[in-house]
């Protein structure tokens, strides 16, 4: 349903409840996400009626509001890794990620079970002990055999069409792309090319914060 959710907030270019507060991991460093935040609120312009001129003021809590920004506990990428060169492209990234965590922190990684996706798996395993974080475990969700036969095939395409013809009504069918590059929730058919299996690797951290430097 998470799921679903996304690529209806993707289809329709609206948020929701279940949309990703990053879309891209190219680029993403938090640390400079709370800092630009800091250098945009320290000063604060206020119109100033007795000297009838715009006067500038510094903002003595613009750092501490800054600093609990981007805090996370807990991290889901979504199918966002799939090969494991994508953990080699997006090492200084994951990197940054991990270091910013706090103790207690968890990382969720959701995607396939094929042969590149354990690669991957493998290689994002050594990036995070290498940043303190141990593997936690990971847990196989297998759908079984599908085919237009299945009953738990339809019953999940099922319920999935009929959320994706709720949610279809204040947006109106045009807003939606009915494409091959999309999953087929408009179809309330199981789709035979559907995969049998997920997996769901999660990491966490147990040590406590370390000093990375200044956000």
């Amino acid at each position: 349903m998470v799921t679903f959710s996304q690529h209806f907030a993707q289809f329709s270019g609206r948020t929701g409840p279940f949309r990703p507060v990053f879309s891209d991991l190219a680029g993403l460093d938090l640390r400079d996400q709370r800092a630009r935040n800091r250098r945009q609120n320290e000063v604060e312009t206020y119109w100033d009626p007795e000297t009838q001129q715009y006067e500038e003021m510094f903002n003595s809590d613009a750092a501490d509001e800054s600093d609990r920004l981007f805090r996370y506990r807990m991290v889901v990428l979504s199918n966002f890794l799939t090969l494991e060169s994508e953990v080699e492209n997006y090492r200084a990234e994951l990197r940054g990620l991990f270091q910013d965590l706090r103790a207690g922190a968890v990382v969720i990684i959701l995607g396939g079970t094929g042969d590149s996706y354990q690669r991957m798996y493998q290689s994002l395993a050594v990036l995070a002990g290498e940043e303190d974080l141990t593997e936690a475990g990971w847990h196989t969700n297998s759908l079984g055999r599908i085919d237009d036969g299945g009953a738990a095939a339809r019953t999940i395409k099922l319920a999935q069409n009929r959320v994706y013809l709720h949610l279809e009504q204040p947006v109106g069918s045009d807003a939606l792309e009915k494409t091959k590059d999309w999953p087929d929730y408009w179809n309330p058919n199981p789709s035979p090319k559907i995969a049998d299996a997920s997996r769901c690797t999660y990491f966490g951290g147990v040590a406590g914060p370390r000093d990375h430097g200044c956000p």
